[in-house]
């Protein structure tokens, strides 16, 4: 499923996309998330295009190995169950 989800365009309206958070650039970070209600799913899915500026490749994918373990220092409502890499 989530194979088939990555290859849709998020800017075309009939695919179902909507943009739920611009983040401007700040530090070297910018990251654009877009969600899409699900069929028989009382969750949405998101997809993140984020560019990181300034940083070593291997700091990039250890971010990312590790991700919850980093979100969870902002999450301070504590609504993040799961995250999933593709």
């Amino acid at each position: 499923m989530f194979h088939d989800l990555i290859k849709e365009d998020v800017n075309d309206p009939q695919n179902g996309w909507y943009k739920s958070l611009e983040q401007k650039e700040k530090d070297g970070y910018t990251s654009v998330i877009h969600q899409k209600a699900l069929p028989g799913r009382s969750l949405n899915v998101v997809r993140n295009q984020a560019v990181m500026k300034g940083i070593k490749r291997e700091t990039g994918y250890k971010i990312m190995c590790e991700f919850e373990k980093y979100q969870k220092r902002f999450d301070t409502h504590n609504s993040q169950v799961s995250f999933r890499m593709v």
